[in-house]
C-alpha cells in the first residue's frame, strides 16, 4: 500500500505541470482574436464585441476615435463615430504605455471604467476589457493609435490555443499515460 502515495504524488506532480503548461499561453493571451484585429488594424479605431450578451446579444462594433499624444507621453482617445449605436456608444480613454510597449493602463474617462490593456510583441493590436460589473466588452485596440511609442515585429506565426476545458483534459490524459508507465514498470 505504501509503494501507491508515491505513484499518486507522482501522477498529481504531472497533471499539474502539464495543465500548467498547456494553459499558460491561452490564460495570458486568450482575448486576442486576429479578425477583430484586422478590421481596425492601422486605424484610429477600436473594435468591441460585447462578451456576455445579456442586454446586446454579443454584438461587435466599431468606435471611432480621435488620437492626442499628450507632453507626458499619455495618450488621449476621443470617440466620435460608431458603426453600430445599438451596440456601443462613444466614449474618451486615457492611457498609459508601458516602456516595454506590451501594456497600457487607463482608463474611459466618460464613463470612469479602469483597463488594462495587454499584446504579445507580435500582435498588432492590445486587447482589454471594459467591465463596469454588468457589461464586458473586449476591445482590439491597434497598436498604430500609439504609433510614435510602439514599433511592431514582424509578425511570428499564429499559435492556435485550445479551451481550458480541452487543454485540462490533455494534461489528464497525459498524466495518466504517465502513472500507467509508472505501474507498467513496477
Amino acid at each position: 500500500m505504501n509503494h501507491l502515495f508515491p505513484c499518486t504524488c507522482v501522477f498529481i506532480a504531472r497533471s499539474l505541470l502539464a495543465f500548467l503548461v498547456f494553459s499558460f499561453h491561452t490564460v495570458s493571451w486568450a482575448d486576442f482574436d486576429g479578425d477583430s484585429c484586422a478590421q481596425v488594424a492601422g486605424t484610429d479605431a477600436i473594435h468591441w464585441k460585447d462578451t456576455l450578451g445579456v442586454v446586446y446579444g454579443y454584438c461587435e462594433a466599431i468606435e471611432y476615435v480621435y488620437v492626442t499624444e499628450e507632453q507626458d507621453g499619455s495618450f488621449t482617445l476621443q470617440g466620435y463615430d460608431v458603426s453600430d449605436s445599438n451596440c456601443i456608444a462613444t466614449d474618451a480613454y486615457n492611457f498609459v504605455l508601458s516602456e516595454d510597449a506590451l501594456s497600457a493602463s487607463g482608463s474611459s474617462t466618460l464613463s470612469l471604467v479602469n483597463m488594462q490593456l495587454v499584446r504579445e510583441s507580435s500582435q498588432a493590436c492590445f486587447t482589454g476589457h471594459w467591465n463596469d460589473g454588468g457589461d464586458d466588452y473586449l476591445g482590439h485596440f491597434p497598436i498604430s493609435m500609439f504609433e510614435s511609442e510602439v514599433q511592431p515585429e514582424t509578425p511570428s506565426v499564429p499559435v492556435t490555443t485550445l479551451p481550458a476545458y480541452l487543454l485540462l483534459a490533455l494534461s489528464g490524459l497525459l498524466a495518466l499515460f504517465g502513472f500507467s508507465r509508472v505501474r507498467a514498470s513496477k
